[in-house]
């Protein structure tokens, strides 16, 4: 196949959504008063962060402030001001720095269990009310290991229903 057959092919990558996608990660910032919050990204020992564009998508991540995350998306301008327009995200982090577990919170005969998005299922130990009240619900959670008699648990020290 000739080098000219495939131009287009080539160009139609190059220049596809996926492959322009970008992706930054730092921790979640909600700065300003209502109506007027804005969320942004902070890297790491850096004082200013990159806004995230105004609309559903920053809203939807405004209550993991405190949280570090990846977010995919890509740079945009609106109006005069630059701005991260976010596609997804994952929680990487807890405040306290410890690595974020997601999942769906289960309850089977009595025990509380995580089934993690990683594919791993945690039991769960001394669950607080508030924890209790998201059976069902995707959360994110700190968690630290605890030896028991009846086999390791988790308990959740830091909880959170996903957005």
């Amino acid at each position: 196949m000739r080098f000219s057959n495939l131009l287009p092919l080539l160009i139609t990558v190059i220049c596809s959504p996926a492959a322009m996608a970008d992706q930054m990660q730092g921790l979640v910032r909600v700065t300003g008063n209502p109506p007027f919050k804005q969320v942004t990204i902070t890297k790491p020992r850096e004082f200013s962060g990159v806004p995230l564009c105004p609309g559903d998508k920053a809203k939807r991540i405004m209550n993991l402030e405190s949280l570090v995350v990846k977010i995919y998306g890509g740079e945009k301008t609106v109006g005069a001001t630059k701005c991260f327009e976010m596609g997804s995200f994952t929680v990487l982090k807890t405040p306290a720095g410890n690595t974020a577990v997601v999942g769906q919170l289960q309850q089977k005969e009595g025990v509380f269990f995580l089934l993690a998005d990683d594919g791993r299922t945690l039991p769960l130990s001394d669950v607080p009310d508030g924890l209790r009240s998201m059976i069902g619900k995707k959360v994110v959670l700190d968690i630290r290991p605890q030896n028991t008699l009846t086999g390791a648990r988790y308990e959740a020290v830091y909880y959170l229903e996903f957005p």
